[in-house]
């Protein structure tokens, strides 16, 4: 398994535009062939986490290579990031735990 920690703060007086291209996301990369899951986590000052995991690093650059992708990269350094870091890790070991 292929994780992206994908941290960002969003600028200013964009949050509505930004959703509407987030959920747009949402929908495509859940038609990348191996793709797993996705989880966002938002901090108190304003940074958030996105947590995409996917099968394999191949699907995760299909998905970083999907031109819509693509687009919505270049909208986002253009007008939606005041800041943002990527860390792409591969899973060491896995556990799971459900009540």
């Amino acid at each position: 398994m292929v994780l992206a920690l994908f941290a960002f703060r969003v600028r200013s007086g964009v949050e509505a535009t930004f959703q509407a291209r987030v959920a747009r996301m949402a929908e495509l990369v859940q038609r990348v062939p191996g793709f797993i899951s996705m989880d966002l986590f938002t901090s108190q000052d304003g940074r958030t986490l996105a947590i995409p995991r996917f099968e394999t690093e191949a699907a995760l650059l299909e998905w970083r290579s999907h031109p819509e992708h693509l687009a919505a990269q270049r909208e986002g350094k253009e007008s939606f990031f005041d800041e943002y870091s990527i860390d792409v890790c591969s899973v060491i070991r896995s556990y799971d735990f459900h009540r």
